[in-house]
């Protein structure tokens, strides 16, 4: 069998392979890691209460906060069947389509709602802030979510 590629012997064709590949991918990993340039200026020499303060102002810079109510939109973006338009159930394998908000029911797989997994009695029963938390209120089956201890 031949192992070479013109005057590239295949063991070294293939490491070169690997290197290329390598190289790029720690390129790109590098270039989507490194900040803006002088977005953490602020910071500079900051200690303590300063830093917290002056940390909290640049990390908010393009963040928003979603209503109780916003959730319904994003979960159009966020919890979604991959290839589908389907909103994931997080309690069994229904999917649904984002109109089939939960309203009145009488079986499973017929509607969604949003379901807080941490109680929203531990934090005040508030629907806003923690209450609204894409990474904690998720969507649901709503009649499992209803019948679940």
């Amino acid at each position: 069998m031949d192992t070479t590629i013109g005057n590239v012997r295949l063991d070294n064709y293939r490491f070169m392979k690997k290197i290329v590949f390598y190289f790029c991918l720690f390129v790109a990993v590098s270039t989507m890691a490194a900040p803006k340039s002088g977005r953490y200026d602020a910071i500079d020499n900051l200690q303590g209460e300063s830093l917290f303060n002056a940390l909290s102002k640049v990390t908010n810079i393009g963040f928003h906060t979603l209503t109780y109510k916003g959730l319904w939109d994003a979960y159009t973006k966020t919890d979604v069947y991959p290839g589908t338009q389907q909103i994931w159930d997080m309690y069994g394998e229904c999917g649904f389509a984002p109109k089939d908000k939960c309203g009145q029911y009488d079986g499973e797989c017929q509607c969604y709602n949003r379901e807080h997994s941490i109680p929203k009695s531990w934090f005040g029963g508030s629907e806003s802030g923690i209450g609204c938390d894409i990474f904690h209120v998720v969507p649901t089956d709503g009649k499992v979510n209803n019948v679940r201890d």
